[in-house]
């Protein structure tokens, strides 16, 4: 009888920890928005997430969700991961968070027929059009007074093609992403063959892996922070960055 039992409850922890499915959440630009394989997943969020994931015995799948309702899904337990994500004391009431992921430099992205030079974050005050921000997204505690301050110089959007949208009716002067997604979606997007990068850096700072703490279990979390912290995920993380030009 004793051996029954401890059998089963050595199951029932293998079951907990390696036992599992995560979901992660993802959102594709432009013609990268149709519907498509698995396989067909990519960029710069995918090969992290499947760094840390791939010597695991979870198994993952991607769904398509706009930032801001993926970060109410994270916090409810829908959704499992969310990558790149900045850290606040608000979100760690809700979500684990393993990092350093990688550094994220926010810029502004306008049409390069039509672009404006950005010597600080005031100067986006001035352009002739509102900026673009994502709903949900966290640019900085500078950037945020910013934006309470004069909230009539930016429009908030739900995805990322109604950024595109909005740029190319020039309803809008430009939006702010992450340089190394612009980047990435200049070389491989044809969505984004019109797009300028400038150089002013609106903000730059850490973001992580963050996880569900309403669906991950303390045994998973721990697992993922070995693997994180593990010499063969760093050299994964070193030729990430540097496939994107991001090192």
């Amino acid at each position: 009888m004793f051996r029954k039992t401890v059998l089963i409850v050595s199951l029932f922890f293998s079951q907990v920890t390696f036992g599992c499915e995560i979901t992660i959440r993802y959102e594709r630009y432009g013609v990268e928005n149709q519907a498509g394989e698995p396989a067909r997943w990519h960029g710069l969020d995918v090969d992290f997430a499947k760094a840390l994931l791939a010597n695991t015995d979870c198994s993952y799948r991607f769904v398509e969700l706009p930032w801001a309702r993926a970060l109410g899904g994270l916090k409810a337990g829908l959704i499992d991961l969310m990558l790149s994500v900045s850290k606040t004391a608000e979100r760690e009431k809700y979500f684990y968070f393993i990092g350093p992921q990688r550094q994220e430099t926010i810029v502004l992205a306008m049409n390069r027929e039509n672009a404006f030079t950005i010597n600080s974050l005031e100067d986006l005050l001035s352009l002739p059009a509102p900026v673009a921000v994502h709903r949900g997204a966290y640019y900085g505690e500078t950037f945020e007074k910013l934006l309470q301050s004069n909230p009539e110089h930016f429009i908030t959007v739900v995805d990322n093609k109604t950024k595109l949208d909005l740029l190319a009716h020039k309803k809008i002067s430009g939006f702010l992403e992450e340089k190394g997604n612009l980047i990435y979606q200049k070389t491989f997007n044809p969505s984004f063959s019109h797009i300028y990068i400038d150089d002013f850096v609106i903000n730059s700072t850490d973001v992580y892996y963050a996880f569900s703490k309403r669906s991950l279990n303390q045994a998973q979390l721990e697992q993922f922070e070995r693997i994180f912290r593990s010499s063969e995920y760093q050299t994964k993380q070193h030729k990430i960055l540097a496939k994107y030009g991001l090192e």
